[in-house]
């Protein structure tokens, strides 16, 4: 069975503090998972989700630098 985090270490794992993981997940910007009134993380997918950004955030600049350069 996958290791599932709770959202304190979801917060530790991104550098956030609880409340902006709250946010994300209300914003269903996060992958998670509901068991009962818990709210969990799988490990692999936060993994993906956390390399999918970095991939996305270093497009977005190159994207940002190629426009500026006309």
């Amino acid at each position: 069975m996958e290791k599932l985090l709770k959202i304190k270490d979801v917060a530790e794992v991104l550098g956030i503090n609880p409340h902006s993981v709250y946010r994300l997940i209300y914003q269903r910007e996060i992958p998670f998972v509901k068991l009962g009134r818990n709210i969990r993380f799988k490990e692999s997918q936060i993994s993906s989700w956390i390399n999918k950004g970095s991939h996305d955030n270093i497009t977005d600049r190159k994207r940002a630098v190629n426009t500026a350069r006309g």
